[in-house]
């Protein structure tokens, strides 16, 4: 029996990377969570200090959001921000990703197949999010020197039960290979810097600093 799931298109979408007031916000939401009320309502207990974490960051590649997806068929589709495109470039070619994917299909395919595989869940979809970037996507920036490449940082799955669950820690050991123009986001740097969440605004000059280290 085929799922309702199964018979729809649903594009899988990367969320906007929240802004750091609103992640502060929220580790000290959950910092402070001590359980629910007898109404289901949150506890938020009194803390006096909240603590000093390392955080890790890559440097931002200045391209055009793009993904490719495997579905339940195991088909391939790619998509831009805000669209599912079919690989034949009659809706678009997204800065011609889509020869990229088609050129790659069997690579993408068994990746993503072996990701499933692996997982072992009741998965509908898998894709991979990066940056699209090079020559012709961005004016004015270092990375248009290079030939277009494919920058992955995220990895989502969609389930039977149309939740979606990430998977970004299996990139760098799935998606590296230079011969086919794929480098994860942390092949290129990571950065560590330390957040201490009693006065995180002294964080921000080290942001501000790293931000200005683009590609």
């Amino acid at each position: 029996m085929v799922s309702l799931f199964k018979t729809k298109k649903v594009m899988i979408k990367f969320s906007k990377i929240p802004q750091f007031r609103n992640v502060v916000k929220e580790f000290k939401l959950n910092y402070r969570y001590n359980g629910s009320d007898e109404l289901g309502n949150p506890i938020y207990k009194e803390v006096n200090s909240y603590p000093t974490l390392v955080v890790s960051g890559t440097p931002k590649v200045h391209g055009t959001n793009a993904s490719v997806v495997l579905d339940f068929e195991n088909n391939l589709w790619m998509q831009s921000r805000n669209n599912r495109l079919p690989l034949d470039g009659s809706q678009g070619n997204h800065f011609k990703f889509n020869e990229f994917v088609l050129k790659n299909e069997f690579f993408l395919k068994q990746t993503l197949g072996k990701i499933k595989t692996r997982l072992n869940l009741p998965i509908c979809e898998i894709a991979v999010f990066g940056e699209w970037a090079g020559e012709g996507v961005q004016k004015g920036v270092a990375v248009s020197k290079i030939d277009k490449t494919f920058f992955p940082f995220s990895l989502k799955v969609k389930l039977e039960d149309d939740t979606v669950e990430d998977f970004d820690l299996l990139i760098p050991r799935y998606f590296y290979n230079s011969d086919r123009r794929i480098v994860p986001v942390n092949f290129i740097e990571v950065y560590n810097l330390e957040v201490d969440f009693n006065n995180p605004q002294k964080s921000l000059i080290d942001f501000k600093e790293l931000n200005n280290n683009v590609l």
